[in-house]
């Protein structure tokens, strides 16, 4: 608080400053009135509506973002507190292949069926966001033809 009021009577009796040279406004004033290097044209107004469509959609995330460089044989692929409970459930006879499970590779297969599903979802909204486009423009079109239709 104290440091705000010295700095506040600082500058309140900081000298004012200087004004700008009068060759340097001319100068500017030059520069101002010379036409300029680029032309730009604004663009052309359409006729038309004009519709426009923003489609939104997280990103899922992929199944082994959260995989650890240890192989599953060596490290549980649950909790400790469940790999233990099965642990000591489980008869000596079939622990091998209910505490380390041993498969296919099936990485690749999830990651082509995330990528076919991932396709077959962003078409369907491309193709619901054109239906909506679609529906709209009738809509509008049939109010510019019949201004006492009902919702207009």
């Amino acid at each position: 608080m104290l440091s705000g009021v010295l700095i506040t009577v600082v500058l309140a009796q900081a000298a004012a400053p200087a004004g700008p040279d009068a060759a340097e406004v001319e100068r500017i004033r030059k520069a101002l009135a010379a036409s300029p290097a680029i032309t730009l044209t604004p663009a052309e107004p359409r006729d038309g509506p004009v519709f426009k469509v923003r489609i939104e959609e997280p990103i899922p995330g992929k199944p082994w973002d959260h995989w650890s460089n240890v192989p599953a044989y060596i490290r549980p692929s649950w909790p400790l507190h469940h790999y233990e409970f099965l642990e000591q459930v489980t008869p000596e006879a079939f622990r091998s292949a209910t505490l380390y499970p041993i498969g296919i590779d099936i990485v690749p297969i999830i990651q082509y069926v995330a990528k076919q599903l991932s396709a077959a979802r962003r078409k369907a909204r491309e193709e619901q966001a054109r239906e909506e486009v679609r529906s709209a423009l009738e809509q509008v079109l049939a109010c510019r033809a019949d201004p006492a239709r009902p919702g207009c």
